[in-house]
């Protein structure tokens, strides 16, 4: 048995059984489901220390695609992703909506599928754990062509 919670002490209640051909014997008391604490809830915001996410290339020079990524022990967990773009007076320019699974490839487009001009942007990327979205973090990327 392994508790990973400092402080902790368990109690194991046995009970002494004898008999006259084996002598005494020890066996543990078997106690109700009722008296289990009830599991803790979960925490889609606990898994996101296991993912890394980014794009590749974060640099977009002469292709007009880069693709943003959910990696990680835990990435098993996610089953969408979602990117917001920013212009760096933070207005948002592009949204991908929700996309199934891990990975999404964006073609450096704005919501008006026109190409975007040179220069840095900043995007938001959210993981969907367990039906909850879940910010992953603020990264920015380049358009340099």
């Amino acid at each position: 048995m392994k508790a990973e919670v400092s402080g902790l002490s368990l109690k194991l209640l046995y009970a002494s059984h004898t008999t006259a051909s084996a002598g005494a014997s020890i066996a543990p008391l078997a106690f109700a489901p009722r008296d289990l604490p009830p599991m803790p809830p979960f925490d889609p915001q606990a898994i996101v220390g296991g993912l890394q996410f980014g794009n590749s290339p974060s640099v977009v020079t002469d292709v007009h695609t880069t693709t943003f990524e959910v990696k990680g022990a835990t990435a098993g967990l996610v089953s969408a992703i979602k990117v917001e773009i920013y212009d760096l007076a933070g207005r948002l320019i592009y949204s991908s909506g929700e996309v199934d699974g891990t990975s999404f490839d964006w073609h450096t487009e704005n919501a008006y599928g026109e190409y975007l001009a040179n220069g840095v942007y900043l995007y938001r990327m959210y993981a969907k754990v367990a039906g909850r979205w879940v910010l992953l973090g603020v990264e920015k990327l380049a358009v340099l062509r």
